[in-house]
């Protein structure tokens, strides 16, 4: 059993779960703590909760709080139950074909712009160069001629007259050139330290001009990617958005079509649709498993419910929960098992007058005028200790009788009892009673199939074909893959498929036993959630193996899904490889099919309106 407790505390609110009172009771505590450590002062006034006042002076006292809110709990818990005809009377029953629609929407995720660094760098401009120059090169000093003694103002007079007529002695023109040379040689010095000086300026201006250059091409690069990640996420979402609602369409048309079925021709398989979600989407108090099967007689306008009631498990068997100091824990006290017995009964019964008024309120067609309700109970015999499938009460109304009934104010069982139902005195023995009318156990939701796969050849394109064609097509595929070792396949009707669209038997002792399989005619990449359900789908109807497939592909999140689960997943290209094998050749244009599609949904809307 799960235990749970609304705690509250000054505008602070959360449901506790735990398997046992002392576990429940420990969280909460650990809970209020917290709260008391972001700010909370143990003299605050809370606020009250749902369930009990929450004040936190001690430990004990905060536990006798949580096993009061308990007991409060159980008691209206059984309050509700045993008002369970009462709460019907008061509800509205009629169920919306519109609300039985998927009509949710695309939820886009958020897929931020990304800031282009290199883009606002040079002001925005859409196709970013980098606009710094290259520094130029320096211009060096020249170094003057070095001079020569060989020069004419450096040369020796070359006969006696000329040194006569110069009155300059020849050493004095040895003098001028080292004087001269020597202060050349510190020109040439000061020039080349005044040049390489500007040359390794201009390197380290190059130098750092081409970091930044780099830099720039490496930020434009980033830039680039970004764009192409941004662009490819964008394409990613509308590719879901598009399988979103292309899994979606199916689902809606199937919808309107037996919605039309229903009100034009009064089509059983769309009246058993209908009745069942009536009797589905009724909220009752106490959590059990619902199963509900339904049969529809057009000629006698009957309907046959098996339904498959709550054990005496499901009831609230607590009568109250207290602190019990000395030993620091929770201490439970059952009501006694006369009252659970009573209890029990009196609410199966309830179930049982609330399922037939649902199904005449909900009558605005005339369809029924006769209902027989068979009411099952799963449960675990005490003395053998294996399971028990039993039908422990049947009755059968029609319509004039029941419309007369004031249901505000009968006795649950001697209503019952009254409209000649059949049942055990004391239904919490579970004894088993013979219905009063029992329904086929053969699956019903198999429907005459027909021959699609000898019919196709290349000019077929399997993308744009009816997705009843397509689900046949499937079926005839599957039958010859499993005929070999004599295996089987039965395709379901749309109305209550429960998510196949066809089931196939392989008597193989070691790799056989019953699959389902889901085709799915589409164009778009097939999502993660196509996959969950299948798999869902499998957990329900008992199945060794599921296989999905599809006319285009799967997207990564959905083989990521199907790693380790006994899910097999075939794409357009399996397909059309898997009919290859058995002699037939197709084609599947995905572009092509979804401009036909897109045709006759359009001439679709144009004749409704």
């Amino acid at each position: 059993m799960k235990w749970s407790y609304e705690l509250s505390c000054r505008g602070l609110c959360r449901t506790i779960e735990a398997e046992d009172p002392n576990e429940l009771a420990q969280k909460a505590i650990r809970c209020i703590v917290s709260w008391m450590r972001k700010g909370f002062s143990s003299n605050s006034e809370p606020e009250t909760g749902d369930v009990v006042d929450v004040q936190v002076r001690d430990h004990e006292d905060f536990a006798r709080q949580i096993a009061s809110g308990l007991t409060v709990q159980f008691e209206k818990k059984r309050e509700k139950l045993k008002a369970t005809l009462k709460t019907a009377l008061t509800s509205e029953i009629r169920v919306h074909w519109v609300d039985l629609t998927d009509t949710s929407t695309f939820l886009v995720p958020t897929i931020e712009k990304p800031k282009l660094f290199a883009m606002w760098q040079v002001h925005g401009e859409a196709t970013p160069t980098f606009a710094i120059a290259i520094p130029e090169k320096p211009k060096l000093s020249e170094i003057p001629r070095e001079p020569r003694i060989s020069d004419r103002e450096y040369a020796k007079a070359r006969s006696l007259r000329e040194w006569i007529n110069s009155k300059v002695h020849p050493r004095h023109f040895e003098r001028r050139f080292e004087e001269d040379h020597r202060a050349w040689q510190e020109v040439k010095r000061v020039t080349e330290n005044e040049n390489a000086t500007l040359v390794c300026d201009y390197e380290e201006k190059v130098k750092r001009w081409e970091v930044k250059r780099r830099e720039f091409h490496a930020y434009l690069e980033a830039d680039r990617k970004a764009l192409q990640n941004y662009e490819a996420n964008l394409e990613r979402v509308e590719e879901l958005r598009a399988a979103f609602y292309e899994n979606q369409k199916p689902t809606n048309d199937r919808i309107y079509a037996l919605r039309a079925a229903f009100y034009d021709v009064k089509s059983p398989d769309a009246i058993i649709f209908f009745f069942g979600k009536v009797l589905e989407k009724s909220a009752y108090s106490c959590n059990f498993t619902r199963k509900v099967d339904l049969e529809y007689k057009l000629d006698t306008k009957l309907m046959m419910v098996d339904y498959l009631l709550p054990s005496i498990d499901d009831m609230p068997r607590h009568k109250k929960i207290r602190y019990d100091q000395a030993r620091d824990e929770m201490v439970e006290t059952f009501i006694p098992e006369k009252q659970l017995f009573e209890l029990y009964d009196d609410v199966l019964y309830q179930i049982v007058l609330r399922s037939i008024y649902e199904l005449f309120a909900a009558d605005d067609i005339e369809a029924l005028d006769t209902v027989v309700f068979n009411g099952w109970v799963h449960s675990i015999d005490g003395g053998t200790g294996k399971e028990v499938n039993a039908c422990i009460l049947s009755v059968q109304t029609r319509k004039k009788e029941f419309s007369a009934l004031n249901l505000e104010r009968i006795d649950p069982k001697a209503c019952f009892k009254s409209l000649k139902g059949v049942g055990s005195s004391k239904l919490h023995s579970l004894a088993a009673v013979p219905p009063i009318m029992q329904m086929s156990r053969e699956d019903r939701r198999f429907v005459p199939s027909y021959n699609v796969v000898d019919q196709v050849d290349e000019k077929e394109n399997l993308a744009a074909m009816d997705w009843l064609d397509f689900e046949n097509l499937i079926r005839g595929l599957f039958e010859k893959e499993f005929s070999s070792n004599g295996g089987e396949v039965k395709i379901t009707q749309a109305s209550r498929d429960g998510g196949v669209d066809a089931i196939a038997f392989d008597p193989d002792p070691i790799r056989g036993g019953k699959m389902v399989i889901q085709a799915k005619r589409y164009t778009n990449v097939v999502g993660v959630s196509a996959v969950r359900d299948l798999y869902g789908t499998l957990i329900n109807e008992g199945a060794t193996k599921g296989i999905l497939v599809t006319t285009s592909e799967f997207g990564p999140d959905a083989y990521e899904f199907a790693k380790g689960k006994p899910l097999t997943l075939l794409t357009g290209g399996n397909l059309l490889a898997l009919l290859e094998k058995h002699g037939h050749r197709a084609k599947i244009d995905l572009k092509d099919a979804k401009r036909i599609l897109e045709e006759k949904d359009k001439q679709h809307h144009q004749g409704r309106e």
